[in-house]
């Protein structure tokens, strides 16, 4: 695991059985690894039921690849901050260059 690109999204309040208190969960959850090769990707999920904006920031990178939960290419991103939506209950890849 490495650290991933900086994520900026809404949070959810998540509740533990019937406590009086609530911790804030982010929307959008993500990760990042880099394999054997040195290629590297960040992966973004969705886990409720619609679609979340999020802001990534790219900065510092070579730009990166989109790419759906079935690996098919969405689009190419640059080297800079960038709003994404994804969709409800899915995942993402972020292919980096």
């Amino acid at each position: 695991m490495i650290k991933p690109c900086k994520i900026k999204c809404d949070t959810t309040p998540m509740y533990k059985n019937n406590a009086d208190w609530c911790v804030n969960y982010p929307v959008v959850l993500t990760t990042a690894w880099e394999a054997s090769d040195g290629s590297r990707a960040q992966f973004v999920a969705s886990y409720r039921n619609e679609q979340e904006r999020f802001e990534i920031d790219l900065s510092g990178t070579n730009g990166a690849d989109l790419l759906d939960q079935n690996g098919k290419l969405i689009k190419t991103l640059n080297a800079e901050p960038c709003t994404l939506t994804i969709p409800a209950h899915s995942v993402m890849m972020i292919s980096f260059k």
